[in-house]
């Protein structure tokens, strides 16, 4: 397997946090912030 890009691989984290923050905000916010912190903390690091 090919080593990625830093550059695609911060594109990549960037916009998926973005999108999860959207769809928190777009469905009233259905967990509290500090359970979606640590929810997308962990997504993140499993991604990196």
């Amino acid at each position: 397997m090919p080593d990625l890009s830093e550059d695609v691989m911060l594109q990549y984290a960037g916009t998926a946090y973005v999108g999860i923050v959207e769809w928190w905000i777009r469905n009233e916010m259905p967990y509290p912030p500090q359970i979606m912190a640590k929810q997308v903390g962990t997504l993140l690091e499993r991604s990196l």
